[in-house]
């Protein structure tokens, strides 16, 4: 996902995130999953988030998304 507009369409799965609803939201799951999981996120070993990067993820998901 390299944009707003991929981040909301999605993927083979349906839309990576739901704006303000964190829990229903792709992209968290699969940043909370364990490095050996096959959905883990980054995937093709990139440095992976801090807890305060994917918290924040989580505060803006829930606040409603909004690009920009």
């Amino acid at each position: 996902m390299d944009s707003y507009e991929q981040l909301m369409v999605g993927g083979d799965d349906g839309p990576a995130l739901v704006p303000g609803k964190p829990r229903s939201s792709e992209i968290l799951r699969r940043l909370r999953l364990p490095a050996s999981d096959d959905d883990y996120m980054p995937s093709d070993g990139d440095k992976p988030l801090a807890a305060e990067e994917v918290q924040m993820i989580e505060r803006w998901i829930a606040a409603g998304a909004k690009n920009g």
